[in-house]
C-alpha cells in the first residue's frame, strides 16, 4: 500500500486493462481495489476476530474504487494512500488462457488446462470430448461436455462464515463495503476464454439469479448455470444455451 506506482510487465498490464474494462461492464461491482474490505471482513490475510464497525467500513471504503487507479504507459499509479489491489478474480482465468496460447504456439491442438478451478479446453481427448463435472451444492452434479471452451465456477457456499445466525459471504460489495446478501450459492460460466468466464462468474454472484441470466442472454458465446436458495429450498436456473453443454 505504500508504493505509489509500479512498472507493469505485459501480463500485469493485460490483467489491469481487462480489470478496468470489466469494472465498466459490471457497473463497478467488479473492482480490484476491494482488497482492504476483504481484509477488514477477515477473508484476506488477517485472522477473523469479529465483524467490523460501521465506522471502520466507512473509513476503509474511502480507499476503495478504481477511480483511485490510473495507467500511464507501463505504470500503474495509485492516486490515494491506502489503495491496494487484488486481481484474484481475473488473474487465474488469464493465466489459463496464456498457458493455452503457449500450447497453441507449439501446435498442440488437444488439451485441457485447469488452474485453481478455472478450466479451458481445446480439441478432444482420445475417445471423445473432454467432460468436466460441476461440483454443486445440490445433488445435481452436472457433467459438461467442452470443446474449445472455458468454464469457471464462483461459489459462496464454501468460503463463508456463520455470524449471528447468518452466513457471511467472502464476496464483498465494493459499494456497500459489506459482504453481499444474495440468494445465489454458485455461478458457473461457460465462455470462449477463461479470462471472460472468471471475471463474469464473480459479477453474476452480485445479481439476482434472474438478472444474472438476463445479463448473459444479451452476450454471445456465454452461458451460465446458477444454484440459489428460495424459501429454504435449493433451486437452479440456467441460460437458454447451457443445456447444449450437458453430457447425457
Amino acid at each position: 500500500p505504500k508504493t505509489r506506482k509500479v512498472k507493469m510487465d505485459q501480463h500485469m498490464k493485460a490483467v489491469i486493462d481487462a480489470s478496468f474494462k470489466t469494472y465498466g461492464l459490471t457497473d463497478g461491482y467488479f473492482d480490484i481495489t476491494v482488497m482492504p474490505l476483504v481484509n477488514l471482513w477477515g477473508f484476506g490475510t488477517k485472522e477473523y476476530i469479529n465483524n467490523p464497525t460501521e465506522e471502520a467500513i466507512k473509513k476503509t471504503k474511502s480507499v476503495v474504487g478504481m477511480k483511485y487507479l490510473s495507467v500511464k504507459k507501463d505504470y500503474l499509479i495509485k492516486k490515494k494512500k491506502g489503495v491496494s489491489i487484488d486481481v484474484n478474480g481475473i488473474a487465474q482465468g488469464y493465466t489459463v488462457d496464456i498457458l493455452g496460447d503457449y500450447l497453441n504456439s507449439k501446435d498442440i491442438n488437444n488439451y485441457i488446462i485447469e488452474l485453481g478451478g478455472e478450466i479451458i479446453t481445446k480439441g478432444t481427448k482420445p475417445g471423445g470430448d473432454f467432460i468436466v463435472e460441476i461440483q454443486s451444492p445440490t445433488a445435481l452434479n452436472y457433467k459438461i461436455k467442452l470443446k474449445d471452451k472455458a468454464i469457471t465456477t464462483s461459489g459462496s457456499y464454501e468460503k463463508r462464515r456463520l455470524v449471528e445466525g447468518n452466513y457471511v459471504s467472502h464476496h464483498i460489495d465494493p459499494k456497500t463495503g459489506s459482504p453481499i446478501e444474495s440468494s445465489t450459492l454458485s455461478v458457473t460460466v461457460i465462455a470462449n476464454s477463461a479470462f471472460v468466464a472468471d471475471a463474469l462468474d464473480n459479477y453474476l454472484m452480485f445479481l439476482s439469479p434472474k438478472k444474472a441470466v438476463q445479463f448473459v442472454e444479451d452476450k454471445t458465446d456465454v452461458e451460465v448455470y446458477i444454484v440459489y436458495v428460495e424459501n429454504n429450498k435449493l433451486k437452479e436456473l440456467q441460460s437458454s444455451g447451457f443445456n447444449n453443454y450437458i453430457y447425457k
